[in-house]
C-alpha cells in the first residue's frame, strides 16, 4: 500500500491517556499508526476476540490460586521443618 492509498482517522482522548500511550509506545518502539492499524485488523477479523472482563477473571482467580499454593508450600515446608527438627 502506497501513502496515496492512506486515509487519516481522527479521535478525541484524554491529554493525559494519549500521553501515557505514547509514553508506553517509545518504550516498546512501536508507532501509533502500527498499533492502531493492528487494533482495527483484530476487530474486523474478529476470529481473535478476546474478552477483557473475563480474562481479567481469570487473572484474578490464578493470582489467588497461586497466593493459596505459596501458602500451601509454606505450611508444608514448616511442618517438615519441625520434623526434621524433632
Amino acid at each position: 500500500m502506497t501513502k496515496r492509498d492512506r486515509t487519516f482517522v481522527q479521535v478525541q482522548i484524554d491529554p493525559e491517556k494519549k500521553s501515557r500511550f505514547a509514553e508506553k509506545l517509545e518504550k516498546e518502539g512501536k508507532k501509533i499508526t502500527d498499533i492502531v492499524n493492528e487494533w482495527i485488523d483484530d476487530y474486523i477479523d474478529g476470529s481473535e476476540k478476546v474478552d477483557v472482563v473475563e480474562l481479567k477473571g481469570d487473572v484474578i482467580e490464578l493470582r489467588q490460586r497461586l497466593v493459596n499454593l505459596e501458602q500451601s508450600l509454606q505450611n508444608r515446608e514448616g511442618e517438615l521443618q519441625g520434623e526434621s527438627a524433632a
